[in-house]
């Protein structure tokens, strides 16, 4: 990653903000954020096209034009770009429910852009240019939780709250969407959004079950541990061969599981609040030493003893290429997200692939769980539920905004979910088109206008369908971006992280130096910069997300409250927010 640069003086329409300069949205990247629950769409790969859907219902009374404009993302493709005599049974219902809601809305002229807005510095040129899509995911690669999350008070989203109310949005989520919804992006009342139309249900481990089943080994279960994981891939693998392959970061989701590491990179036992520093975060890792040496170890085992999992930055760019690896018979686990269960079109051979290639039901083949817990008795929130939110441009006012909430809700949560998904399967007669996931935002687990026996169980089993229920209610680890406003200062570069992820996980050399030399690097930086946050604003948003965290794992991991946490929160953070 490049260093840093502040675009704040050149969008002078919004408010200055510096993000970290990402590079373009490739079409993995995007899956990957999509997977992780980072990005809201019903991304249908499958079929050929990007495509969404959901729910406003009535007829305009409104007679003063609005024009709303969208890029490949969500809606493409629009009535007014359709190809003619396209037999896509995806665009052709797409166009199709569009133009219902167009046919109501009649002073609604819906545009396309090309405008690229794959990179965070391109969205916000985009939004003070005035020539942003209304509706996007998130300020893009290299935002911050917390910047996602003010999006608003930085000037690059509209606040939706009366919106929200007005829809009555809480009654058209699912039961198990709504308290996620609320967790993630309720700021104090406020909120700069509407849901999206996927729930994930986190990250983890996937496996073939079959397998497992032949082999005489016991799957898996919620809670087990990094050594269980060792156990259980020795047991998996193929003798002479590893049993999956890996990104370059996997070692990341080990040490996240102890919550080791920055707040910024998965962790918390290494963040220490600076309210008073020039930056508001210091890292300092040194007093968890012995559990990075430890967790190292266990990792480095893994690969360089066991050769247990294959580790190649140019083969496996993200989770997806392991499951592919996985999909096609290569290795019979896979690190990933649990929405891949129903994502495809990234590669050869995917998981909704698996049934045709091997002949089987989904949940015959496929087993899932979370990534373990780590040993100190912590998870990570990686393995937490997530619930995306699209972003309305904040320059849409008054009619523009009712209209654009309007067909997103038409789109997502209403009968042009419904209806569109209905044509694809009346197209095709192909229950898969139905249910892009198991898990979509509304209420609409079951469509009611398919045959009664075309279900969500009916296209991904029985079994998976029931484990992915129990997973979506994994309790919320706390983000400090709901308390801590979000910076517009852009953060120290996340290069010395990658090259300390990169060191530990790849080579055999001694783990102290290397965390040192993050540190130092991170802490340097840091003086460097000048927060935009008042160190009042940040020691009182600091003071509450820390005693919420304290509650949380009091609750919900004792073991890590009684140990590391305390140690932490009373020797560490206690006293740096006096």
């Amino acid at each position: 990653m490049s260093d840093e640069t502040s675009i704040g003086q050149d969008v002078p329409s919004v408010a200055p903000v510096s993000l970290a300069p990402a590079p373009t949205l490739t079409r993995r990247q995007m899956l990957r954020n999509l997977a992780a629950g980072a990005v809201v769409g019903g991304l249908a790969l499958t079929g050929g096209g990007i495509l969404t859907a959901c729910g406003g219902n009535t007829e305009s009374t409104s007679t003063s034009p609005v024009t709303l404009t969208t890029g490949d993302w969500p809606f493409k493709p629009i009535p007014a770009t359709a190809k003619k005599g396209d037999t896509d049974p995806y665009n052709k219902a797409t166009v199709a429910t569009l133009q219902t809601w167009l046919s109501k809305n009649k002073n609604v002229t819906l545009k396309y852009t090309a405008i690229d807005i794959s990179t965070s510095q391109k969205l916000i040129a985009a939004v003070a240019a005035r020539t942003a899509p209304d509706w996007y995911a998130g300020l893009g690669p290299g935002s911050t939780a917390a910047q996602n999350h003010f999006a608003g008070t930085l000037g690059l989203a509209a606040e939706t709250t009366d919106i929200l109310k007005k829809y009555n949005v809480d009654s058209l989520l699912a039961d198990y969407a709504k308290p996620i919804w609320n967790a993630k992006w309720n700021l104090d009342g406020k909120f700069y959004g509407l849901p999206g139309d996927l729930v994930s249900a986190g990250a983890g481990l996937f496996y073939r079950r079959d397998l497992a089943k032949q082999k005489g080994i016991a799957e898996p279960k919620m809670g087990w541990t990094w050594d269980d994981f060792r156990t259980f891939a020795k047991a998996m693998a193929t003798p002479g061969k590893p049993a999956m392959g890996a990104p370059k970061y996997m070692i990341g989701y080990l040490t996240n599981s102890n919550m080791l590491d920055t707040a910024s990179h998965g962790g918390i036992l290494g963040s220490v609040p600076v309210p008073n520093g020039n930056w508001h975060q210091q890292v300092n890792l040194s007093p968890w030493l012995q559990s990075w040496k430890d967790r190292v170890a266990l990792y480095r085992t893994m690969i360089f003893d066991d050769k247990l999992i294959r580790q190649n930055a140019t083969a496996y760019t993200w989770e997806g290429d392991a499951v592919a690896q996985m999909a096609n018979g290569s290795f019979p686990m896979a690190p990933g997200f649990s929405s891949l269960l129903s994502i495809g079109g990234y590669a050869p051979v995917t998981i909704p692939d698996m049934p045709k290639k091997y002949n089987k039901p989904l949940d015959e083949l496929i087993g899932y769980v979370p990534y373990p817990y780590g040993s100190n008795g912590a998870f990570n929130s990686s393995i937490c539920p997530d619930y995306g939110a699209v972003l309305l441009n904040p320059h849409l006012k008054n009619g523009a905004l009712d209209k654009a909430a309007d067909l997103w809700l038409y789109m997502f949560f209403g009968d042009g979910y419904v209806d569109s998904r209905a044509m694809r399967y009346d197209l095709t007669k192909d229950p898969h088109v139905v249910y892009d996931y198991i898990t979509p935002g509304n209420r609409f687990q079951k469509n009611p206008k398919v045959p009664a026996n075309v279900t969500v169980e009916n296209v991904f089993g029985a079994k998976i369908v029931a484990d992915y229920m129990a997973l979506i209610n994994i309790p919320l680890v706390p983000s400090d971006g709901l308390y801590i406003p979000a910076d517009k200062q852009a953060p120290p570069s996340d290069d010395s992280h990658d090259d300390m992820l990169q060191q530990l996980s790849s080579t055999q050399q001694d783990v102290e130096p290397i965390l040192k030399k993050f540190q130092d690097i991170y802490n340097q930086q840091a003086r460097s910069l000048s927060s935009s946050i008042s160190p009042a604003e940040f020691k009182d948003g600091a003071t509450k997300y820390y005693a919420t965290l304290n509650s949380f794992w009091q609750k919900h991991a004792p073991t890590f409250y009684s140990g590391d946490w305390s140690t932490f929160y009373n020797s560490e953070v206690l006293p740096a927010l006096k």
